[in-house]
């Protein structure tokens, strides 16, 4: 969480999630640090319908986020589709 305000804990969280091989961290860190292109790139590796969709390019995104609201039960899905963290814009923390 340090990492979205300190760039010094999202490089901290970097070097931490490359040590343990994990790449979710490592999308989340690189996104933190400034660095959308390189994020998205990690986050695609993962498969993961949720990085994708706070990560990844617009195309990748709206894919994954089609995907998860397909999964939903349909009286969520408008729902879904309208607000929440993944739909809203994210407001700048630094």
């Amino acid at each position: 969480m340090r990492a979205r305000w300190d760039a010094a804990e999202a490089e901290r969280l970097l070097d931490v999630a490359r040590q343990y091989a994990s790449p979710k961290y490592t999308a989340l860190a690189l996104h933190h640090l400034g660095r959308p292109d390189a994020a998205a790139l990690v986050a695609a590796d993962t498969r993961s319908d949720l990085l994708l969709a706070q990560l990844g390019p617009t195309a990748e995104r709206s894919a994954a986020l089609d995907r998860i609201a397909a999964a939903l039960p349909e009286s969520m899905r408008a729902t879904f589709s309208t607000t929440g963290r993944l739909i809203t814009p994210t407001p700048r923390t630094r």
